[in-house]
């Protein structure tokens, strides 16, 4: 079963109830592929418009659209995470197995979405290219898509924390790359949308 074949008015219900999935990474997930298919779509409507740089365009599509594969898989690859913490815990407590598959587990809950924040930067990388390819008339929609994206990758990183809590010898093997993802994520952000903006003013 897979996110994307759920009726969105669905999914966002069982997103608003006491369901513990989708939760914040994984709805972070669905989030960053609509942030990425904005840009995309400024690119589409930007390649047949008078001038376009279309060899540019061409190859930051092919570029994107292949972001775009990876993203989705996001969303359920969260959900897939969770579950398996979950089944850990429903071992024996207090068992050597149990303490083992916890911790596994844990990793694992924390790396999915820190692999997620790293696809968040790539998508965001793609969106600086687009700004200087995008056309006037679509460019807030660049913007748009970089405010998703940044937004799906905080939440990715808030769940990377959560996990990282719970974990010291994880927090200390994963705290300086989740900082540095962090910090690019936002270099990124702020100066992509300092470019939008100074086009539309």
């Amino acid at each position: 079963m897979t996110l994307w074949n759920e009726n969105i008015e669905d999914l966002l219900n069982q997103t608003a109830s006491d369901a513990p999935t989708p939760g914040g990474g994984s709805v972070a997930g669905l989030t960053a592929a609509f942030g990425l298919g904005l840009v995309i779509m400024a690119l589409e409507i930007s390649r047949p418009k008078k001038n376009a740089d279309v060899v540019g365009i061409d190859a930051l599509l092919l570029e994107a659209r292949e972001r775009l594969t990876v993203l989705k898989t996001h969303a359920d690859r969260d959900v897939a995470a969770f579950e398996r913490y979950m089944e850990a815990l429903k071992l024996p407590k207090g068992s050597e197995e149990r303490k083992v598959a916890v911790k596994e587990a844990t990793r694992n809950a924390a790396l999915t979405p820190l692999a997620a924040a790293r696809d968040v930067v790539q998508a965001l990388n793609i969106a600086e290219r687009a700004v200087p390819l995008a056309h006037s008339s679509i460019i807030s929609d660049v913007g748009a898509g970089v405010a998703v994206l940044h937004g799906a990758g905080q939440a990715f990183l808030l769940t990377v924390d959560m996990n990282l809590k719970y974990d010291a010898d994880l927090k200390s093997e994963l705290g300086a790359e989740r900082q540095q993802v962090a910090e690019e994520m936002q270099h990124l952000q702020q100066g992509i949308l300092q470019e939008v903006s100074a086009q539309l003013v």
